[in-house]
């Protein structure tokens, strides 16, 4: 659902997080859990994004 594929998206990513995290009202259970699971796909993919990118320097650093 949310693709990270560079710095520029990553910084985009943690603006939606604090964004939802600070200004967006619920009201109810139902839109407080879907947030929720919103926010926790983000952060999903904001870790394989920076798992990625040190997957990458490790393996340059072993490689050189």
């Amino acid at each position: 659902m949310f693709e990270i594929t560079n710095a520029e998206k990553l910084r985009d990513a943690y603006t939606l997080l604090a964004f939802i995290r600070d200004d967006v009202p619920t009201t109810t259970a139902e839109q407080k859990s879907g947030l929720a699971a919103f926010m926790v796909s983000i952060k999903k993919e904001i870790r394989a994004y920076n798992n990625r990118l040190l997957q990458r320097l490790f393996r340059h650093s072993f490689l050189s």
